[in-house]
């Protein structure tokens, strides 16, 4: 194996460090990462650290204890007494990745710098990224998040439901409005009961990579709509909104059942609509007092 380069990232606060052969070729394949590069020197203790290159061997006594298809492939989770293990095919081609069972080291067959390699890097990494980030009361979220002087508001909805398509409107009509992330934005609740929003490398289809954080003042769930209404939701409609938005690691009990409980507290702190609406330019006037108005 050729000697290992250290590359270091913090994403919403949380610090990691990812160890792989001809790291200042691999950075440079990273760019959604870049915004969240920082010096070795401004890393204490880094929660997760992903080594690339790694020959992994699935021990062949192990069933799946999950399985799962996505667009491109497929993968299946083993486990036994020391390590979590993945197998994935990805557009044609396969990746093994083992893990420690507190998550704090992973270790992948996956060289970083072919075609394709980065979704392998994310379906690898993001996981191991969660577990440690719940510890720090924070959770990945399906929702698109615009933002205007430190202020955010996080536009929520199943697929196709115009999260996108809202937030661009907000950006056409109001100048001063900014998109800090288009898909998976980091939440984090802070012991003040403040919640803020984070900006992170993954941003769905949508290239928004933007190292910066804002504080939630709502949420607000689309629905499509024939005329633009907004209603004030109840505690049960923002946990059932939350719930659906995020993804939690299936396989880890302690995993869902400590997002559930971050979830619900999330709930009770930031206020919650739902936005019957047209894409128009109404739909935009009806949400941004919600931005505006807040202290």
């Amino acid at each position: 194996m050729n000697h290992l380069g250290r590359l270091y990232y913090e994403i919403a606060g949380l610090p990691l460090v990812l160890e792989t052969p001809n790291a200042h070729r691999v950075s440079q394949f990273l760019t959604p990462y870049a915004p969240f590069r920082i010096q070795s020197s401004d890393i204490i203790k880094a929660r997760v650290h992903f080594i690339a290159g790694v020959s992994i061997t699935i021990p062949s006594n192990l069933i799946p204890i999950d399985k799962g298809e996505f667009e491109g492939g497929w993968s299946k989770i083993y486990s036994d007494q020391y390590y979590y293990y993945t197998e994935m095919e990805l557009f044609g081609r396969s990746y093994r990745m083992r893990a420690t069972k507190d998550w704090t080291q992973v270790e992948s067959d996956v060289d970083l710098i072919e075609k394709d390699a980065i979704f392998a890097l994310n379906s690898f990494l993001i996981p191991a990224y969660g577990m440690q980030l719940i510890k720090m009361q924070g959770l990945k979220i399906h929702a698109s998040v615009i933002m205007i002087d430190g202020r955010a508001l996080l536009f929520m909805g199943t697929s196709g439901t115009g999260k996108s398509t809202h937030t661009r409107l907000w950006r056409k009509y109001i100048p001063s409005a900014r998109l800090l992330n288009d898909d998976e934005p980091i939440i984090r609740l802070f012991p003040n009961g403040e919640v803020r929003v984070y900006g992170a490398p993954w941003s769905g289809k949508t290239p928004c990579y933007i190292n910066e954080s804002a504080k939630v003042v709502a949420m607000v769930l689309l629905k499509q709509a024939p005329e633009n209404k907004i209603i004030k939701g109840k505690y049960g409609d923002a946990l059932s909104a939350l719930v659906m938005s995020t993804s939690v690691l299936r396989t880890d009990i302690d995993h869902r059942n400590s997002s559930f409980e971050l979830l619900a507290d999330i709930a009770e702190k930031v206020p919650f609509y739902t936005l019957e609406c047209l894409p128009d330019k109404g739909a935009v006037e009806l949400t941004y007092p919600l931005l505006s108005n807040q202290n």
